[in-house]
């Protein structure tokens, strides 16, 4: 396998040098441009940072929806709520372990806050379900309980 560093030069429209040992991150290339490119290593920790961000503010986002459709939906299962307590123990486990040398510690903590924060709704959301069905079932079993 080649690696490829491209540079912007001022004096040439661009360069490419062969480089093994570079620090970086590696991420897998979409195929949707018409450049064939299996994987891009970026080296730059500014730029780095700022992908990941963007890549956890995406995703971040997509749970926030989940979360308010669990939590204003009336028909909402306690499998729902556990289905996104899941997704976000996912997005926690890839802050703290795969991004956590990349990404800058203020905006690390500032996510891990907010996930805390829908974390605490929907638990909140799976005891009012509890709640409900405790309610239900008592009701129930004095129905069945007549003379």
């Amino acid at each position: 396998m080649e690696n490829y560093i491209l540079k912007k030069d001022e004096e040439k429209a661009g360069s490419a040098t062969f480089n093994k040992d570079l620090d970086g991150y590696n991420f897998k290339s979409n195929h949707s441009n018409s450049l064939n490119v299996d994987e891009v290593l970026i080296a730059k920790p500014e730029l780095v940072d700022k992908i990941l961000t963007n890549n956890i503010k995406e995703k971040y986002k997509r749970l926030v929806m989940i979360v308010l459709s669990i939590m204003r939906a009336s028909d909402t299962s306690e499998g729902d709520c556990i289905l996104a307590l899941d997704e976000i123990a996912r997005l926690k486990d890839i802050l703290l372990h795969r991004y956590n040398k990349n990404i800058k510690r203020e905006k690390q903590e500032l996510f891990l806050d907010q996930l805390c924060q829908l974390e605490s709704q929907l638990h909140q959301k799976i005891n009012q379900i509890r709640a409900i069905n405790m309610m239900f079932s008592i009701g129930e079993e004095e129905k069945h309980m007549g003379r």
